[in-house]
């Protein structure tokens, strides 16, 4: 395989989870608590 056509098919996985959120589901948790941290220590 090529470099493009992986590239590619990581593009493809990525727009999957994106449409049907299997991916972000899980990456959600991690994520949602450190703008609320940040936004705390601001003020």
């Amino acid at each position: 395989m090529s470099a493009w056509m992986i590239a590619g098919l990581i593009a493809g996985v990525w727009l999957w989870g994106q449409v049907f959120g299997f991916d972000e589901a899980a990456s959600a948790p991690p994520v949602t608590p450190q703008p609320s941290v940040s936004a705390s220590a601001g003020r």
